[in-house]
């Protein structure tokens, strides 16, 4: 599944939400995991990916899916409705299994109260409801942006004060001297990171306000309140050994007392293992079995050599049957050889004919007509003697009429090769190439190292090979919205057009639906022209661009959009599209070889260095 770009939001005029110094976005994956098993699907893809910039701190929004992104601010009221509701119920139900996670205790506090703040989104609306503009609809699921952010004023919830007031075990100090003071605040790293986890109201913990179970105007509370401050420490310090202190210590314990049993089990003597050996002499009783097998053996191969030579009785039989066939076939080939011999007899009796040969001269004199000269050729015929009319030939200049006639026949001219197309002024076809910018065409493809890497060197060379009179554009976008690069290129400056190609990186993004329309504006309305469009999926940037491909189709109807498909099969349903919507095809490579054919095919224009110029 392809992955989506929502929207770029700035790092300026929000703040990230925290726990413990770890900003909620960057636990996206964690989340995601734990809302997918826990809840389905929809939870999960509700937070969308974020993707930080290290140096501007700007946050690029992702989702998965097959289809287009929609605001939900752009949709009609119905269905802005219908989606804000399945928005608020599932951002209700993670709510719902973060206040379990929080009555389970321990760790799980924590993950319960990143999941509240993973929900909250930049609103000025006191019950935290997201704005429409932060929501987009992808193939019928919300997908949350700038989760876990809010305004600079915006109240979040706090960080539960179970988590705050039970931070992690600390490893028991020596007493402090007594003239030291007391000191009872939890170390550095139990302390929240932001006003997200502790407001700023609550108290520090301090000497005079400790964070711990009694409550102040209890007789726990005035006991300590009435001891020493160093004695208070001690006692602080002294606590979490006193009731943790034996814990660690089990595990080294149990594994001790382990390796102690195994070594006095290695140390023990194995029991005997009895085997029961036959003796040399075995018992009576057990030869009448092993007689009776080999008897039995005996038999049985008595019984197999007797089959084998009635078998072999039987093949002999057969054979002396087939014994008349085999000398009938030299004797039907010796009478081939005694028809070859007669020719040579009848080659003997031409050589007596030379003698009449002057005679149908004259008759050939009498007739100036060449008609004569055929007849003597069927009797020369006969044999391998047709060398014998050219003789005859000198008698023809007499006429002198003749011979003219015969040779003034022209030679068939080869038709002109029709692969390299002329045009007239005005009618030059356009061809215009869109190449897909995104990640996934770095991928291996078809034997190649890359899909990109495939697609420049099949453009490049089917480029070089069009008709010079033939125009070729290049459509580049920057991002979603900025044009690089939409130009035709003539054919002495295809050089340049091939170095662009080159240039091309994946890692772009895919705005098809605008290179689809960008095309349609700069191809001429009164020629047949060909978009070549290479993808491997469908368009990043929450536009449609089936829909571009009909509106190129009705402002020029003279247009064809062919693609080729290098997805492997995930994009086949958005290429289909775009190519029916002009009547044109889609084309799927399997080989290197075989992409520059189907490039060539696309453009719908033959190659030129086949034409032998």
């Amino acid at each position: 599944m392809a992955e989506i770009r929502l929207t770029t939001t700035p790092a300026a005029g929000y703040r990230r939400l925290q726990v413990h110094g770890q900003s909620v976005v960057t636990m996206h994956q964690q989340l995601a995991s734990l809302l997918a098993n826990r809840l389905g699907q929809p939870h999960a893809r509700l937070l969308s990916r974020p993707q930080i910039d290290s140096e501007s701190g700007d946050i690029t929004w992702f989702t998965s899916g097959s289809g287009p992104a929609r605001r939900l601010d752009d949709l009609a009221p119905g269905e802005r409705q219908r989606f804000a509701g399945l928005c608020q119920r599932l951002i209700a139900e993670i709510g719902e299994l973060a206040g379990r996670m929080r009555n389970e205790g321990g760790s799980a506090v924590l993950v319960g109260h990143m999941l509240d703040l993973a929900v909250i989104t930049p609103s000025d609306d006191a019950a935290l409801t997201p704005s429409g503009n932060l929501v987009f609809i992808v193939d019928e699921l919300p997908v949350l942006s700038l989760w876990g952010h809010a305004r600079e004023a915006q109240a979040v919830p706090d960080l539960p004060s179970a988590a705050v007031a039970s931070p992690a075990p600390v490893a028991p100090a020596s007493p402090s001297p007594a003239n030291s003071p007391p000191t009872n605040s939890p170390p550095a790293s139990a302390l929240p990171a932001s006003s997200a986890e502790l407001s700023p109201s609550d108290p520090p913990a301090s000497p005079d306000h400790p964070v711990s179970d009694a409550q102040p105007g209890s007789s726990g509370a005035r006991a300590a309140a009435d001891k020493p401050a160093a004695a208070a420490a001690s006692e602080a310090a002294a606590a979490p050994v006193s009731r943790r202190g034996w814990l660690p210590w089990l595990l080294p314990l149990a594994l001790l007392l382990l390796v102690a049993w195994l070594g006095w089990r290695a140390l023990l003597p194995l029991a005997p293992v009895i085997v029961d050996r036959p003796g040399e002499n075995p018992p009576a009783a057990g030869e009448a079995p092993a007689t009776d097998a080999l008897a039995a053996e005996e038999a049985r191969a008595a019984a197999l050599r007797g089959e084998i030579a009635r078998l072999e009785h039987e093949r002999d039989a057969r054979l002396a049957l087939c014994k008349p066939i085999p000398p009938e076939p030299p004797k039907a080939e010796a009478n081939p050889p005694a028809e070859k011999a007669s020719p040579p007899v009848i080659e003997s009796a031409p050589p007596k004919e030379p003698v009449p040969q002057p005679k149908p001269a004259p008759q050939l004199d009498t007739k100036p007509k060449p008609k004569p000269e055929a007849k003597p050729a069927p009797k020369v015929e006969v044999k391998p003697r047709p060398p014998a009319p050219p003789p005859s030939q000198p008698s023809p200049p007499a006429s002198g009429a003749a011979v003219p006639k015969t040779d003034s026949v022209p030679p068939p001219q080869a038709p002109k090769s029709a692969c390299n197309p002329s045009y007239g002024p005005g009618d030059e076809p356009e061809v215009v190439v869109i190449v897909d910018g995104s990640g996934s065409m770095g991928e291996p493809f078809a034997g190649a190292s890359s899909r990109m890497a495939l697609a420049q060197d099949s453009i490049a060379h089917v480029v070089n090979g069009l008709p010079s009179a033939v125009d070729v554009a290049l459509i580049d976008f920057i991002g979603c919205d900025q044009v690089r690069l939409d130009k035709f290129y003539s054919a002495p400056q295809r050089g340049s057009l091939i170095g662009e190609v080159r240039g091309l990186r994946p890692g772009r993004g895919t705005p098809l639906a605008r290179s689809i329309e960008r095309a349609g504006n700069i191809v001429s309305s009164g020629v047949q022209s060909a978009i070549v469009v290479v993808s491997d999926g469908t368009d990043t940037c929450g536009q449609d661009p089936c829909a571009a491909a009909r509106a190129v189709k009705a402002k020029r109807p003279n247009v064809t959009i062919n693609v080729i498909d290098v997805s492997g099969g995930d994009g086949r349903a958005t290429a289909q599209c775009i190519a029916g919507a002009t009547g044109g095809k889609v084309l799927t490579p399997n080989s290197m070889l075989d992409m520059s054919a189907k490039v060539q095919q696309a453009t719908r224009l033959p190659d030129t260095r086949a034409c032998g110029h």
